[in-house]
This record gives structure tokens, C-alpha cells and sequence, in this order.
């Protein structure tokens, strides 16, 4: 039952990555308490929302702590660049906002 729910596990839409790291790590615990760190990684880098497992897999992490920083790191850049991209739009609004007003 539980290896079944293991297989069908997918990243869900509004889940972060490391939201679903930490959820499928648990989850092969509750399958195996011995699967090994490949197994785990097997397991989570196939089923990550297609953005994010094109850029866990070009890191090629080698350890269960090296693929949660990596996914970190990656979400943390993508968060940096739709701040940035929040800015930008808010700024042009602002200016064009203002033009109108002149």
C-alpha cells in the first residue's frame, strides 16, 4: 500500500520543492527504513515538476543533502528572479502611472 502511494507520488502544483523533498523522504522511510540515499534520489528527482528536475538532474547532487540544498538553491533563485520581475512591473505601472497623470 504504502510502496504503491510511493510510486504515485508526484510534485503537486502549489508544492515546493522542498516541501515535496521532505515529504518523499518520509514517505520511503514509512516504505524502507534501510533505502539507501540513490534509492531515495531515484525516487524524488523522477517525479519533481519538470522545471525543477531538469535543474536538480544538471547538478547531478550525489547525496540526499546535496539534492535538498540544490533544490534550495533553486528555488531560491527562481523566488529572487519573480521578486525582480514583481519590481520591474510594479516600476513601469508606477511610470506610466505618473505620464498619465503629467
Amino acid at each position: 500500500m504504502k510502496f504503491s502511494r510511493l510510486k504515485e507520488r508526484k510534485q503537486q502544483l502549489k508544492e515546493t520543492g522542498q516541501q515535496f523533498v521532505n515529504a518523499m523522504e518520509k514517505l520511503c522511510f514509512q516504505v524502507n527504513a534501510t533505502m539507501t540515499d540513490q534509492e531515495k534520489m531515484a525516487h524524488i528527482k523522477a517525479d519533481l515538476k519538470p522545471s525543477l528536475q531538469e535543474k536538480v538532474l544538471e547538478k547531478e547532487p550525489k547525496s540526499m543533502r546535496e539534492l535538498r540544498e540544490v533544490v534550495k538553491r533553486v528555488e531560491d533563485i527562481e523566488s529572487m528572479l519573480n521578486q525582480d520581475t514583481i519590481n520591474t512591473e510594479f516600476t513601469r505601472k508606477e511610470t506610466t502611472n505618473s505620464e498619465q497623470i503629467q
